[in-house]
């Protein structure tokens, strides 16, 4: 596995998948895949893990708190160089009100 900076919940979802998926003692798992994956109608990120037994279990993942740099976008984890930049991006990029960009960023 290759370290990573994670920045955003679609980067957890990608390492928590690696993790699961390499780990051996899962053998009663029959599938691990990302909420996106499976069409699941919700904007939350997350994995849905199917087991053998015909369980299937949704883990969503959210972020509670940004970087410390916080200069990088908590939607799409592209890093701007400062905050100013990351609430134009989130207005211009992802269609964000200014006040709701400006209350996100601080």
């Amino acid at each position: 596995m290759v370290a990573v900076d994670i920045r955003n919940d679609g980067q957890v979802v990608e390492l928590l998948q690696e993790v699961l998926e390499d780990a051996e003692s899962l053998d009663q798992v029959v599938s691990i895949r990302s909420f996106a994956d499976v069409g699941l109608l919700t904007r939350d990120a997350g994995l849905v893990v199917r087991m053998e037994n015909g369980a299937e279990f949704q883990i969503t993942v959210q972020r509670s708190m940004r970087a410390i740099d916080a200069a990088s976008c908590m939607e799409c984890g592209r890093d701007l160089g400062s905050r100013l930049e990351l609430v134009a991006h989130l207005v211009e990029d992802h269609e964000m009100e200014p006040e709701d960009a400006q209350e996100a960023v601080a």
